[in-house]
C-alpha cells in the first residue's frame, strides 16, 4: 500500500532505452545507460537536506556514441564494465582516459556482472546461453567457461567468495577462489519464467527463485536450506535490505512483497533453527518534505558534450 500522504518518488528522470541504473559508491551521482553511451547524473543535497539537485547528465567518455545495453560497477565505484555491439568496455568511470576492450571468444551484448574488488566480470554466453564465460575486467582476457543449462540470472556474492547463477534446472554455487561447484539446488519440474538469485549485504544468506510460487533461502556456507517464502509470479527481481533485515521481491503484476527477515529469525531461533550471523537490527524511517531539482540535456548536446542544460 502507498500512504496518501507523503512523497515516495522524488523524481522522474528522461532517459533512454538501457537495462541497467546503478548508484555511484559515494552517493555523490547516478549512473545510467541507453543508445548514446552511459550517463552520469549528478546528485547533491542542500545543506539542511530539503532540496534535492539532479543533473544535468554527461556522457562517459568512452561510452559516447555508443549503444550500451547494459553495465556493472565495482562495490568501490573504481571500474565499469559496459556492454556494447563490438566489445565489452572497462575503464575508471572517474578516470576514463584508460579503456580496456575485450578481446578473444567473448559473447557480447549480455549483461556483465562485475566481482566486488571489479577483477573478474561474468557473463552469459552462447546462442543457446550454454555457458557462463568469465574473464578479467582489467585486460578483457577470457579466463575460463563455467557450463551450464540456459542461465537467467548471476550475481557474486558482496565478500566476493561466491558466484551464483539461476537457471532453468537449478540454481548453482561455486567458489571463485578456484571456481568449484559447490552446490546445485534442483528446481521441481514446474521451474519459474524467470531464475533470480541474490545476497544478503554479510553474504552469510542467499535468495533465490525456485518455482513459480517459491522463494527459498540458504546458509550459503553449508548450502542449508532454512526457510520457503510464498510469492507471486513472473518474478523480477529479489534484494535484501543493506541491513539484511528485509527481502523484497518484485513482480511482473505491479507489486512488491516485502519480508520482515528479522521476524522470521525470531521465530526460527525459538524452534533452534536460526541462521549463523548476529541479530538482524529494527529499522526505522524518518520523512521530511524534499523539493527535488532535475536538470537535463536533450539528446544532441548529451552526444555533442555541450554544457548547455535546461532545468526542471
Amino acid at each position: 500500500m502507498i500512504p496518501r500522504s507523503g512523497r515516495l518518488c522524488l523524481a522522474f528522470l528522461p532517459g533512454a532505452k538501457g537495462y541497467s541504473v546503478h548508484f555511484q559508491s559515494d552517493g555523490r551521482a547516478l549512473l545510467a545507460c541507453g543508445p548514446d553511451g552511459v550517463q552520469r547524473w549528478p546528485m547533491g543535497w542542500s545543506a539542511d537536506r530539503t532540496e534535492l539537485r539532479i543533473g544535468p547528465p554527461e556522457i562517459l567518455g568512452p561510452t559516447r556514441g555508443q549503444k550500451v545495453g547494459s553495465f556493472d560497477l565495482s562495490r568501490d565505484g573504481q571500474w565499469l564494465v559496459a556492454s556494447t555491439k563490438k566489445a565489452y568496455l572497462g575503464f575508471n568511470p572517474e578516470r576514463d582516459d584508460e579503456v580496456v576492450r575485450s578481446s578473444g571468444p567473448l559473447t557480447l551484448d549480455y549483461v556483465p556482472h562485475l566481482s566486488p574488488d571489479g577483477r573478474v566480470a561474468a557473463s552469459i554466453a552462447g546462442s543457446r546461453r550454454t555457458r557462463i564465460q568469465l574473464w578479467n575486467s582489467r585486460t578483457g582476457v577470457l579466463l575460463t567457461n563455467l557450463p551450464i543449462s540456459q542461465p537467467n540470472e548471476l550475481a557474486f556474492s558482496p565478500d566476493g567468495r561466491w558466484l551464483a547463477c539461476g537457471a532453468v534446472d537449478a540454481t548453482t554455487f561455486w567458489q571463485t577462489s578456484d571456481w568449484s561447484l559447490r552446490w546445485r539446488i534442483p528446481h521441481p519440474t514446474e521451474a519459474p519464467d524467470r531464475y533470480r538469485v541474490t545476497f544478503s549485504a554479510d553474504s552469510r544468506v542467499a535468495a533465490f527463485s525456485a518455482s513459480d510460487h517459491e522463494t527459498r533461502l540458504i546458509v550459503v556456507e553449508t548450502g542449508e536450506e532454512f526457510a520457503t517464502l510464498p510469492t507471486g509470479r513472473m518474478l523480477n527481481s529479489l534484494a535484501f535490505s543493506p541491513t539484511g533485515d528485509r527481502l523484497v521481491a518484485a513482480c511482473e503484476p505491479g507489486y512488491f512483497q516485502l519480508w520482515d527477515l528479522r521476524h522470521l529469525r525470531e521465530q526460527l531461533a525459538g524452534m533452534k533453527l536460526d541462521w549463523p550471523g548476529p541479530p538482524l537490527p529494527s529499522g526505522s524511517t524518518t520523512t521530511k518534505p524534499v523539493r527535488v531539482t532535475v536538470l537535463t540535456r536533450d539528446a544532441s548536446s548529451l552526444r555533442n558534450g555541450s554544457d548547455k542544460a535546461g532545468s526542471q
